[in-house]
């Protein structure tokens, strides 16, 4: 039965796929990648990107228990918002 379902999710996925073929894909653009450094004016005016994806750790907003700063990330926002550019920031626990 399962394997029926699937079979039938996957047709239709193709069937309506090649039906809308006309029409135009959206596409999220591409996006830089700069890990952990600094953002910059000089990223943000790259050529053919919409954004761009820095990773921050947790540690980073809260450098002590219970004391939190998001000042990098406002940072990063606004200065992304100023030149009209997406940023991606993923969020990771350091050990």
């Amino acid at each position: 039965m399962k394997t029926n379902v699937f079979f039938l999710l996957l047709a239709t996925t193709v069937l309506r796929g090649t039906a809308a073929s006309t029409e135009t894909k959206w596409h999220p653009g591409h996006y830089v990648y700069i890990g952990g450094s600094k953002l910059t004016a000089e990223v943000l005016t790259l050529p053919h990107f919409r954004g761009v994806q820095k990773i921050y750790t947790w540690r980073q907003f809260e450098p002590e228990e219970g004391h939190y700063d998001f000042s990098t990330l406002k940072a990063d926002l606004a200065l992304a918002r100023k030149h009209g550019c997406a940023l991606l920031s993923p969020s990771y626990e350091q050990p």
